[in-house]
C-alpha cells in the first residue's frame, strides 16, 4: 500500500523538493545579504544617532524577493488543492477505491495511510518552508517592525492552515466524490475561513491594550505591536472625527491655523488632546500563533473523523 502511494505521487513529491530547494538557496543568498546590509546601517547611523529610521527605504530595492516570501502564504492552499482533494476523489472518481478493498485492504486501513501520508508531507513541506521564511524574515522584522504582518507566513501557524487545508481536501473527496468540485470547495473554504479569522477573530484572542498620549508626543510604543486603532480625543474623552477635525479645534488653537504643524499640535496638546491607539503588544506574537495553530488543527482532527465516518458508510 504505501510503495502504491508512493508510485501515484512521486511526482508531486519531486516537484515539491525541487521548489522548497530552490527557494531555500535563494532566501539563503538574499537573507545573508540582506543582514549584512542591515547590521551595516546599524554601524553607520549610530554614529549620528539616527538609528530610529534606519529600516526606511532600507530595503526598496528588493522587492521582488520580498514578494516571493509574501507569496508563500498560499502554499497551504496548494496543497489543500493538489494534495489533498485529489488523493482520495480521484480514486473514488475512477473507482480503483474498490480494487484496493478487494485486495485484502481495509477501508479504515486504506484511509489510515492515505491520511497519515497526506498529512505527514503538508507538515514536512511547510515546516520547513516556515522555518527558512521565519529566518530570512528576521531583518525585516527587526528594521521594520512589522512581524504581525507577516503572522501568516512565519512560525508555525503555517504548518498548521497546510493541515487544516489538506484535511479539508480530503474530506472534501470523500463527501462530494468528484475531483473538480472537492476542489472548488477546498479553496472556498480554506481562504474564506482563513479571512473571517485574520480579521475577526485573531485581533480578540487576548484583550486589546489601550495607550493614550498627548496628541504632540510620539506614542513610546516600540517593536512589532499591531496596532488596532488609532483615533483622537478631546480634554473630554470624546472621539474627534478626522474629517471634522478643523471645525473642532478648541477657541485657543485656532489662532495657530496657517502655521506650523507643531504649533498646532503643541497647542491641541495643552488643551487635553491625545491620541488613543488600542493594539495587541509584541510578546503576544508566539501566544497568539498558538492560539490560531490549535483553532485549525482541532478543525482538520474533525474532518479526519468525518472523512472516516463518511467512508465506512461507502458502500
Amino acid at each position: 500500500m504505501i510503495w502504491l502511494m508512493w508510485r501515484q505521487h512521486r511526482s508531486q513529491a519531486a516537484l515539491a523538493t525541487i521548489a522548497l530547494g530552490a527557494l531555500a538557496i535563494i532566501l539563503a543568498i538574499t537573507g545573508v545579504h540582506m543582514a549584512t546590509t542591515y547590521h551595516s546601517a546599524l554601524r553607520s547611523c549610530a554614529a549620528t544617532g539616527t538609528c530610529d529610521s534606519v529600516g526606511d527605504g532600507l530595503f526598496n530595492g528588493d522587492g521582488a524577493i520580498i514578494d516571493l516570501v509574501n507569496f508563500t502564504v498560499v502554499v497551504p492552499v496548494l496543497i489543500g488543492l493538489f494534495w489533498g482533494a485529489p488523493v482520495v476523489a480521484r480514486e473514488i472518481e475512477e473507482g480503483t477505491h474498490r480494487l484496493i478493498w478487494t485486495q485484502s485492504i481495509t477501508r479504515r486501513r486504506w484511509l489510515t495511510i492515505e491520511t497519515i501520508t497526506l498529512i505527514a508531507a503538508a507538515t514536512i513541506v511547510t515546516g520547513m518552508l516556515a522555518v527558512a521564511v521565519t529566518w530570512w524574515s528576521r531583518t525585516l522584522d527587526l528594521s521594520q517592525q512589522n512581524r504581525f504582518n507577516k503572522f501568516d507566513i512565519q512560525g508555525f501557524v503555517p504548518i498548521a492552515y497546510a493541515v487544516f487545508a489538506a484535511a479539508l481536501g480530503l474530506t472534501a473527496g470523500i463527501v462530494i466524490r468528484r475531483t473538480l468540485p472537492a476542489l472548488a470547495t477546498t479553496l472556498a473554504t480554506v481562504v474564506g475561513l482563513r479571512m473571517v479569522i485574520a480579521n475577526y477573530l485573531r485581533p480578540h484572542y487576548l484583550a486589546p491594550m489601550t495607550k493614550a498620549v498627548p496628541i504632540s508626543s510620539s506614542s513610546g510604543l516600540t517593536g512589532s505591536i499591531w496596532t488596532l486603532s488609532t483615533r483622537i480625543v478631546d480634554a473630554t474623552g470624546a472621539t474627534v472625527p478626522t474629517d471634522g477635525i478643523v471645525s473642532a479645534l478648541p477657541a485657543a488653537c485656532r489662532q495657530y491655523i496657517g502655521t506650523t504643524r507643531a504649533q498646532v499640535l503643541g497647542c491641541l496638546a495643552n488643551q487635553g488632546w491625545q491620541n488613543k491607539i488600542v493594539y495587541q503588544p509584541a510578546n503576544r506574537f508566539w501566544t497568539f500563533q498558538a492560539i490560531e495553530s490549535a483553532i485549525f488543527v482541532v478543525l482538520a482532527a474533525a474532518l479526519v473523523a468525518t472523512s472516516f465516518i463518511v467512508i465506512r458508510r461507502d458502500a
